[in-house]
């Protein structure tokens, strides 16, 4: 997984981002850099997000006018998105900044100010938000051994077939958690779903129910 995916709407505006695209570079920071008008191109912009939002840890939309592009981001992805508003038209970027800031309830973008040190700073916002997920996911991951507490004993008892199914980016469950409950369940079919985290059946709810159906198909 990189840690930003930096959206704008059109190739001009690469000049504008240009200084945070330099900062992460100095920064060592894995990114991409993507072209995606919420105006002229949504259809295409919605279906990168699908996918895209499972390989970036934040996401940057920097936009200038109407600036629709970083509120569009937003509704369609549980990532944090970050807003910049970029400085163009008669207005400088002030409308891009109040269209960004106003967003409707639901839609949050962290809105940064307009030009150099707007793009910059949301480098820097990104960074703090990643070193932040890094050190929850530390304290909160499972460590080895397993806490027993008899479960260990009680877990063969379970004689039926069993569908484990857990998320490879789990940060709650540890890989060797997950595969020491499958063993001790003794009848248990395991699957680990890729490029998803802890809310499987919301993450990847095509995947899951496939998985459920052909385990439910499946000759006892």
């Amino acid at each position: 997984m990189k840690d930003i995916l930096l959206i704008i709407g059109s190739e001009s505006d690469k000049k504008g981002v240009a200084p945070g695209v330099d900062l992460m570079q100095e920064k060592g920071m894995s990114f991409d850099l993507v072209v995606y008008s919420a105006h002229r191109n949504l259809e295409e912009l919605m279906a990168y997000l699908k996918t895209a939002q499972t390989e970036y840890r934040v996401i940057i939309t920097a936009a200038g006018l109407s600036a629709a592009l970083p509120g569009v981001v937003s509704s369609q992805v549980k990532n944090p998105v970050i807003g910049v508003p970029l400085v163009a038209g008669e207005l400088a970027g002030i409308d891009a900044l109040l269209a960004i800031a106003q967003l409707p309830r639901g839609v949050p973008v962290a809105t940064m100010g307009s030009g150099k040190e707007g793009i910059m700073n949301a480098v820097l916002l990104a960074e703090r938000i990643i070193a932040v997920a890094q050190a929850l996911t530390a304290i909160t991951k499972f460590t080895w051994p397993i806490p027993d507490k008899g479960l260990r004993k009680r877990l063969p008892r379970i004689a039926a077939a069993t569908l484990a199914l857990f998320g490879e980016q789990d940060n709650f469950i540890s890989p060797r958690y997950a595969e020491d409950f499958a063993r001790g369940l003794g009848r248990a079919q395991m699957s680990i779903v890729k490029n998803a985290g802890h809310m499987l059946p919301y993450e990847k709810t095509d995947e899951v129910v496939g998985l459920i159906e052909r385990f439910l198909a499946a000759p006892a």
